[in-house]
């Protein structure tokens, strides 16, 4: 939770990941990136750290409801059709 209680989401670099220091560069850079980066289809960076045992993080806007990974789950052949696609394009651009 955010300081006015409201939910966020956390990314957190794997353990194992965190101890490639390119893995840990692209993980900043990302971090980087979201800190400059205003969009409304684009989750907002709230906050990012180290943890204590040298893990990264980003405290991310939580936005209820399905990743993309879920919507595919339930398309016939994990396919979005051709409106779908052009649906989910255009939120991101």
């Amino acid at each position: 939770e955010d300081p006015d209680g409201d939910p966020v989401a956390l990314k957190v670099l794997g353990a194992h990941t965190a101890e490639d220091p390119a893995a840990r560069k692209r993980f900043e850079r990302e971090g980087d990136i979201l800190a400059r980066l205003h969009h409304d289809n684009v989750v907002r960076l709230l906050g990012r750290g180290i943890e204590p045992d040298g893990r990264l993080y980003l405290a991310l806007e939580y936005v209820p409801g399905q990743d993309l990974g879920q919507l595919l789950e339930r398309c016939p052949g994990q396919r979005l059709s051709i409106a779908e696609s052009v649906y989910v394009v255009e939120r991101c651009a």
